[in-house]
């Protein structure tokens, strides 16, 4: 198998430690479209889709010094921008936890999810 080596994604001289705006993109594996779908132009979000939505609308209500702009939910990705206060100092240690915090949550909630779908008959009823 071969592997591509993979696209710088930072700035070589900016520092990274400190308070500001960050631009996060995060993709699904393998880049599956599990998080719902377009139709006419717009996202609809499925299940999968809103628990991402809502644990992203969540980390504002949990840690003041977090102001979330603009977020979009897409069929395989999640792009967001936020805004980190400059009351915060230890901001590389609080980007990697919200990644994965938001990661892990969508991951456990996503196997329920995915259990109960599978429990379903066509036409929604469980089985």
């Amino acid at each position: 198998m071969v592997f591509h080596e993979r696209k710088k994604n930072r700035l070589t001289d900016y520092d990274y430690s400190t308070p500001g705006a960050y631009f996060i993109t995060t993709c699904v594996q393998d880049r599956r479209c599990v998080l719902g779908e377009i139709h006419n132009g717009q996202m609809f979000l499925n299940a999968l889709g809103k628990i991402v939505h809502g644990q992203w609308e969540w980390l504002h209500r949990q840690y003041d010094y977090l102001i979330l702009d603009a977020f979009v939910v897409m069929p395989n990705h999640f792009h967001a921008v936020l805004v980190i206060s400059p009351d915060f100092l230890f901001v590389l240690v609080l980007l990697g936890f919200i990644i994965g915090y938001v990661t892990a949550k969508l991951e456990k909630k996503s196997k329920k999810e995915t259990k109960e779908i599978e429990n379903k008959d066509s036409n929604g009823e469980n089985l």
